[in-house]
């Protein structure tokens, strides 16, 4: 099974989202999991081509009127995950347990990476389980790996921070464990790189 892992599509100005899923479905993805900052008006089942999606929330998101109603009803085939205590993130996705969130990425960028990794583990003591651990809001691709759990920023699919017209996503096949970080302008493949792979 391959997932395809998405964040920070805001407003989607140069209309690319549905462009983008619809390439990754051509790759075989399965899930979508959307690391957070999606406006209300993406959160439609066939933008997403009725894929299974797994969404994580920001905080000011959970109170505002034009998303009650998804939190209350969410969309077929929808999960959402949410900010607050930590087990407001944690969700099995076939089986593998996984944070879904949004600004954990800030604490990769922010602290020395033996505390990364502490706050990693931490989080696999209180979540039995846990594999990976997904977060977006920093705009920047980023990969981290403790014995047992991987950390995985997406990118942006809107305003990269390394380049505006920049979309950046990333494919991780479940099966084989590797994981291709794209980035691409205008949905022309930039750059690809096999992160990780095991037989």
């Amino acid at each position: 099974m391959i997932w395809g892992i998405i964040s920070d599509t805001h407003d989607d100005r140069a209309h690319v989202l549905a462009q983008i899923i619809k390439q990754l479905i051509a790759r075989g993805v399965e899930i979508i999991i959307h690391c957070g900052d999606i406006k209300p008006e993406h959160i439609k089942p066939e933008l997403f081509e009725n894929m299974a999606v797994f969404c994580a929330l920001v905080e000011k998101q959970k109170e505002k009127p034009e998303f009650k109603s998804f939190v209350e009803n969410p969309p077929p085939k929808w999960t959402f995950t949410f900010p607050g205590p930590e087990e407001g993130r944690i969700v099995p996705i076939h089986d593998i347990m996984c944070y879904v969130g949004h600004k954990r990425s800030f604490e990769f960028l922010f602290s020395p990476e033996m505390e990364f990794s502490k706050k990693l583990d931490s989080l696999r003591k209180n979540f039995d389980g846990l594999r990976w651990v997904f977060a977006g809001h920093s705009h920047q691709q980023t990969f981290f790996k403790t014995h047992l759990v991987t950390f995985v920023n997406p990118g942006a699919v809107e305003d990269s921070y390394t380049a505006t017209n920049l979309q950046q996503l990333i494919l991780i096949q479940m099966r084989s464990f590797s994981a291709e970080f794209q980035k691409q302008i205008q949905l022309k493949l930039l750059f690809q790189l096999v992160l990780f792979q095991t037989p």
